[in-house]
């Protein structure tokens, strides 16, 4: 799966010395799609289109404005998956789809620099794994019977994110 994701995030930190400790939440719109080949004639598509963390970080000030941290916590990934066959054979082509909301866990590390007392910006990288989870297919219209395939899925994410945080409320007596 590859694409590309924007959304915001809010948080706290405290800071006491060279150490900083923080809590964030965010959440994505995305538009990130991989389509794979299964069942031999066949393709799986998977299209997330959301995404949500909350996060705790430590990190440590370096430099005076710079902090470097590491994170973790929870994720949720909202994906559409479509299983599609006979593609090229015309009417006899047909697709179902399904949609799921997978939680998971999330690791990242990244670096934040303090350019003016209120605004940094920041570059991170995060890895996420979400559960495994049965996603039923509903063949019925296609079958004419009652027909419904459970498939288990499985997602792992890796994130590189760019971009600017504003401060509320100005420093507290943190350098960075």
């Amino acid at each position: 799966m590859s694409g590309f994701l924007g959304g915001g995030q809010i948080g706290y930190n405290w800071q006491s010395g060279w150490a900083v400790f923080g809590v964030q939440g965010d959440i994505a719109g995305m538009d990130v799609k991989g389509t794979t080949p299964c069942l031999f004639v066949a393709s799986c598509t998977g299209k997330s289109d959301w995404l949500a963390t909350v996060t705790g970080r430590f990190g440590g000030v370096v430099a005076e404005r710079t902090l470097v941290y590491v994170k973790g916590g929870a994720a949720w990934l909202h994906t559409n998956h479509t299983f599609s066959a006979g593609a090229g054979l015309g009417p006899a082509a047909f697709s179902v789809s399904s949609d799921s909301t997978s939680f998971g866990w999330l690791l990242g590390l990244g670096a934040e620099y303090a350019f003016d007392h209120n605004w940094s910006a920041f570059i991170e990288y995060d890895y996420m794994d979400f559960d495994k989870k049965s996603v039923a297919f509903d063949f019925s219209p296609l079958a004419g019977v009652p027909a419904v395939a459970n498939v288990d899925i499985k997602n792992k994410l890796s994130i590189a994110k760019v971009g600017l945080n504003y401060k509320f409320g100005g420093p507290v007596g943190g350098r960075y």
